[in-house]
């Protein structure tokens, strides 16, 4: 047979520093997974010269190497110590863990059908929003986080950043409409970020209250007292307000929007509420058109991808002009002069850009609207 495909393994020594950078349990038996290594680089070399009419032409053989280990490791972690040993002598399931990293990494890494996406991934809008989000999501990093009385503020905007970063690579990938109903949820993410910035001292600590609120209703507090304490409180203020028993689940996630208005301008729920108070109703429509996609109207299955393609790319970038804003006020002079210098000339550079993007874009769905 004429071997058209042959593939080297990696050196031990490049192997056992890929090893090194996994964290491994102490004890894994790095012997044990080279041999994997190369067994399973000669079974693909098989397979692909076997069957002469597949294009798959080139095998990353790190990438091979990671399906494999993370194959075995699954089912080696969930056996005692003397099993862990008698898995790596049993043949079969030696056999098993090649093949299933072979289809898998055949499968997953060059044969996934993915529909066409709309841009290249290297169109600049996406990749420039992308670094720039990526930069900022790196220097919120130096910021404590998880610590809800403290951290709140950082842990929501830590959360709308990674929200956007997770929009963008749907966007990427073809996924337009995935992707839309991911800003309706960056959207709302903004709206409070927005209100806790302008109404901190007041808003923050009533929000926190809200949350516990909400733990309680969804039974997530162990302690029973606490809990029945909790809908006491509950109840007397929603007495105050005039609000009835149908309205506790709207209290409890919206009620905290009292702390920044009087009760007649206070509606609890996300439009005439949340949305409203964080000055954003001129994205209402927007949001009631993801909102019919996140619940598989007929818009989810018939829209037309490019639509939704411009329209959730725009979006993008005026929620990240907004929460980019509240950065450069709120962290930005925290970080180190070093880190300062960096941000302010990644900021000359690139800013600029996003904002000549987004008036391209934003002009050519206009005019596309216009022609129909």
């Amino acid at each position: 047979m004429n071997e058209r495909n042959h593939f080297e393994p990696v050196p031990q020594d490049k192997f056992h520093e890929l090893i090194l950078t996994l964290s491994l349990p102490a004890g894994t038996n790095e012997s044990f997974l080279y041999q994997l290594h190369v067994d399973a680089l000669q079974g693909v070399t098989q397979f692909l010269n076997e069957h002469p009419a597949n294009p798959i032409r080139y095998i990353n053989p790190v990438v091979l190497t990671l399906y494999l280990i993370h194959e075995h490791m699954y089912y080696y972690l969930k056996e005692s110590e003397e099993k862990r040993a008698q898995l790596e002598q049993n043949q079969d399931y030696v056999m098993r863990i090649i093949n299933s990293a072979i289809d898998k990494y055949l499968t997953n890494e060059h044969l996934e059908f993915r529909t066409g996406a709309i841009k290249s991934r290297y169109f600049p809008p996406l990749t420039t929003l992308k670094l720039y989000t990526n930069t900022i999501t790196g220097s919120l990093s130096n910021f404590k986080s998880k610590q809800p009385q403290q951290t709140l503020f950082t842990d929501i905007i830590n959360k709308s950043f990674s929200l956007l970063t997770c929009a963008l690579d749907l966007l990427i990938s073809g996924f337009e409409t995935e992707a839309f109903s991911t800003w309706r949820t960056l959207h709302e993410s903004e709206a409070i970020l927005i209100i806790l910035h302008q109404h901190m001292a007041e808003v923050v600590p009533v929000y926190l209250t809200h949350l516990q609120y909400g733990l309680a209703f969804h039974h997530l507090i162990d302690d029973k007292e606490k809990t029945d304490a909790m809908f006491a409180k509950i109840k007397e203020q929603m007495k105050e307000r005039g609000l009835k028993s149908k309205d506790l689940k709207k209290f409890i996630e919206y009620g905290w929007l009292y702390a920044t208005a009087s009760q007649a301008e206070v509606r609890l729920n996300f439009r005439d509420g949340v949305q409203k108070v964080a000055g954003l109703s001129q994205y209402a429509k927007t949001y009631e058109m993801s909102s019919e996609i996140t619940h598989s109207s007929p818009l989810l299955i018939y829209s037309r991808r490019t639509t939704f393609y411009d329209i959730t790319l725009i979006n993008l970038y005026e929620t990240f002009f907004r929460l980019e804003t509240i950065f450069l006020n709120r962290y930005l002079p925290w970080l180190s002069e070093e880190r300062q210098a960096q941000y302010k000339t990644l900021r000359e550079i690139y800013y600029p850009q996003l904002v000549n993007f987004h008036r391209i874009e934003r002009t050519r769905l206009i005019n596309s609207r216009k022609l129909k």
